[in-house]
């Protein structure tokens, strides 16, 4: 089993064929980015549990609250609070005050919603781009990815190599592409990175191989994409980070290094 390229040390050790850094004009939250369905999963919890609450039900002579929440309809402030975490702003309008003779209201309404959703969003945007300049500035660089049998015999390790950067959360991404230029994920770890220190063997048994990619034959050549990519969370419970926004201020490709290698397993 080893890594091929177009020409070999003297060594005989294999050299990655080549590397190409992505770099574009554009640590977030709690939890790993999967995509829009966990943003829109999260999102419908929360406006569930507000569709729970009657339009009806109120509060209200709360003199030790802040001014402007001291009277308000129930459904309206879960709502209102739902649009300022998940930065929804179309749900504003759904938001009504409740007008009350001595307890200020404007809190929860629908104005205030607007400013405090937008004031939000705009937030989100300039963190990432904070991220984005300390990520340019000089990420960790994946340099080299070697490919070594198992102590098993049976299944594989793949060990990446790091240059020093900017330390933080990054996911490791090796896609396998086949005679046909279709491309298979057969691996995919996250892991915080600080460079040359880090020590990682990524284990991929063969069976998961196989499931991965039916067509997988040993001793024969394959070509391996592998990704760098700087993690984004999708928030917590202080806000949720929407895609739109990230793809704006801060897209995938560029937080992306990939690395073209050629294997023989």
């Amino acid at each position: 089993m080893r890594l091929r390229s177009d020409t070999e040390s003297s060594s005989g050790l294999s050299v990655i064929k080549y590397l190409i850094v992505l770099f574009g004009i554009s640590g977030f939250g709690f939890f790993e980015r999967a995509g829009a369905t966990d943003y829109q999963t999260l999102l419908d919890q929360a406006l569930a549990k507000c569709e729970e609450i009657s339009a009806n039900s109120y509060q209200t002579g709360l003199s030790l609250n802040p001014d402007g929440y001291r009277s308000y309809f129930e459904k309206s402030a879960c709502i209102q609070r739902a649009a300022i975490a998940f930065r929804a702003v179309p749900l504003c309008k759904q938001v009504k005050r409740r007008w009350a003779l001595f307890s200020s209201s404007w809190g929860y309404s629908k104005t205030n919603c607007l400013e405090l959703t937008s004031n939000a969003e705009q937030k989100d945007r300039l963190e990432l781009q904070a991220l984005q300049k300390r990520y340019v500035a000089g990420p960790v660089k994946l340099i080299e990815l070697r490919l070594e049998p198992n102590g098993n015999g049976r299944d594989f390790d793949f060990i990446p190599r790091f240059a020093d950067g900017f330390e933080h959360g990054y996911q490791l991404e090796i896609w396998l592409i086949d005679e046909n230029h279709q491309r298979h994920l057969i691996l995919r770890h996250g892991s915080y990175l600080q460079g040359s220190a880090d020590n990682i063997r990524l284990y991929l048994p063969r069976i998961d191989l196989l499931d991965r990619f039916p067509a997988f034959r040993s001793g024969r050549p394959y070509v391996l994409e592998t990704k760098l990519i700087l993690s984004v969370g999708i928030g917590g419970p202080g806000g949720w980070l929407r895609d739109d926004i990230l793809e704006e201020a801060f897209p995938e490709p560029s937080r992306t290094q990939i690395l073209i290698s050629t294997v023989e397993f």
